[in-house]
């Protein structure tokens, strides 16, 4: 399906005086911009007196929805904008006690950016349709009455709040002046209007505004969708939203950390076949109709959202319950390599296994994924497309034990061999700066493998043998291969922090001694060499591939 939408430049004057009316959708985010932000738009808008323009990013907006557009994204910036010009129209209203120009400009500006008022029933009719938790206090504050103070929201709150910060801000200005700060603002403020004709293709314009790294509220629009669902028969009370809102503002909280569309596509794929980022929503959309549906769909994603969340994060209190304290560690590994792929077989995986059978499930999977991802460097997009294979037969009832998972053909199918492990890691090169802690935890996991013992890397070091930058002897030893050899996983080993400062940038004669008392397996290795050349670190990182080989082995028998 191709994606109809238009995009253009606009400025706040016309977006706002150019005739369109908008609306925020019902069960969209409330109104959430504190001090920190209006402070920050303040500041931007005095940059305007000297550098004219300001880029205030996208706003995305859905045509076709009758008389007023929706915002799709951008709401926070065009209600705070819209609580700024009320707050000089309040500046203006008390001006025009001496100076009746002041009630021309006050109409003026209230006709282009916020709306009119009915002269018989002052009632609002704004521009600006704020969703169902903020639209009569914003209303309030359009007629410029005194909202209520007791009993308000926090949202409400803090739109009071902001009008109260900006009509400060203000004082001290006369009619004139104030009028010239309107316009420099509506002028000067700029954004990219997008505008979509559908929910659908809103939501692939998010995907492609977030993979370009303009972080835009994805969650909004799904929230919109599935509380616009249950709430179509007009049945649901103002209490039972209000339920739905603080729980859906805890899933958003739990993944604030994460990306909310990974943890649908993760969700998804768990128990369906395999959507990419593009095909989600609409497959979302599609699958969930009824109200029924909506509500059953909203309880697994505030379940699993805790879930996910846990896995990101090896010191979550979930790894403390009984039975999976064995996950941390696991955890911790997954995290540290950026490991996401296998999220689809945990979510259900936690659900469907007990729990020292998904401990061991956690086990077989960070081991693959050190083979298959942070050695080999295979393809993560064919290793998701097996790991959704697994996930439904773990859905289906099929696969009930880490084992059977273990066995099959599809695990097996992306298991990399040992002798392919031990190629690839025998010439693996890993950038000393950028990878120092993953450099430590796969050496630190070797040396537990060989001596059985319970190491805590607090005390613990990584040692280049050939230093990082060699001088003198270094240097016509290794020649010009030096370069290449300093990041090899074959120059490096562990010694405690005192004897890695003993080491230095010692000749490897006198490191030797070192390295033989370190009390380190892989230390002691290096020890038997009489020098320190190419070859010799050739073979030693030969030897370290095998032992990397059986520290992250499944074992088939």
């Amino acid at each position: 399906m191709s994606i109809l939408m238009s995009t253009e430049s606009q400025n706040f004057q016309n977006i706002m005086g150019n005739g369109s009316k908008y609306k925020v959708p019902r069960f969209q985010r409330d109104y959430s911009w504190e001090e920190e932000q209006w402070e920050d738009l303040w500041t931007d808008i005095q940059t305007l007196r000297e550098e004219k323009q300001h880029y205030m990013g996208y706003l995305v907006l859905q045509t076709g929805t009758g008389e007023r557009q929706l915002i799709i994204d951008g709401q926070q910036r065009l209600t705070t904008l819209s609580i700024i010009v009320l707050s000089a129209l309040k500046r203006l209203k008390e001006l025009s006690e001496h100076d009746k120009n002041n009630e021309k400009r006050a109409e003026a500006i209230r006709t282009t950016y916020i709306g009119t008022i009915d002269t018989v029933s002052l009632t609002t009719y704004n521009k600006v349709e704020l969703n169902r938790n903020n639209d009569t206090v914003f209303k309030k504050l359009s007629s410029l009455e005194t909202p209520p103070v007791r009993k308000v929201k926090r949202t409400n709150k803090l739109m009071t709040e902001s009008f109260d910060f900006f009509y400060k801000k203000l004082q001290g200005r006369d009619g004139k002046e104030i009028a010239a700060f309107i316009e420099l603002m509506s002028k000067g403020l700029m954004f990219t209007k997008i505008s979509v004709d559908n929910e659908i293709n809103a939501y692939k314009v998010f995907e492609t505004l977030n993979a370009r790294g303009v972080q835009l509220s994805t969650p909004d629009l799904l929230k919109n969708y599935l509380f616009s669902i249950i709430s179509k028969d007009g049945t649901v009370t103002d209490e039972e939203m209000d339920d739905l809102d603080i729980r859906w503002e805890e899933i958003v909280k739990q993944l604030e950390r994460n990306s909310f569309s990974d943890f649908l596509r993760f969700d998804w794929n768990s128990q369906n076949k395999t959507a990419t980022k593009n095909e989600l929503f609409r497959k979302i959309r599609n699958h969930i109709a009824s109200r029924t549906e909506a509500h059953h769909y909203l309880k697994r994603l505030e379940k699993r959202s805790q879930v996910y969340a846990a896995l990101f994060s090896a010191e979550d209190e979930l790894w403390q319950k009984e039975g999976y304290k064995g996950c941390s560690e696991y955890v911790f590994a997954l995290e540290l390599f950026g490991i996401k792929q296998p999220m689809s077989v945990f979510l259900v995986a936690y659900e469907k296994f007990e729990p020292h059978e998904f401990v061991k499930l956690m086990r077989y999977i960070s081991i693959l994924s050190m083979r298959y991802n942070t050695i080999c460097k295979r393809s993560p997009n064919e290793q998701e497309r097996i790991y959704n294979q697994i996930a439904l037969s773990i859905h289906s009832g099929e696969y009930k034990r880490a084992s059977s998972v273990k066995n099959s053909s599809e695990f097996k199918k992306i298991y990399p061999s040992d002798d392919d492990f031990i190629q690839i890691f025998k010439n693996k090169r890993m950038p000393h700066v950028q990878t120092l802690k993953k450099i430590k935890h796969i050496l630190l996991e070797i040396e537990r493998h060989l001596s059985d013992k319970k190491l805590q890397g607090g005390d613990i070091s990584v040692e280049h043998i050939l230093p990082k930058t060699p001088d003198g002897q270094w240097r016509r030893e290794f020649g010009d291969d030096w370069e290449d050899c300093t990041d090899r996983l074959g120059n490096m080993t562990l010694l405690t922090i005192n004897d890695n400062k003993l080491a230095g940038r010692k000749l490897f004669t006198d490191k030797k001694p070192i390295y033989e008392n370190s009390g380190f397996k892989i230390a002691e290795k290096i020890s038997d060499y009489d020098q320190w050349n190419i070859d010799n670190l050739k073979l030693y990182q030969h030897w370290l591939a095998e032992q990397a080989a059986n520290t992250w082995k499944i074992n088939y028998s």
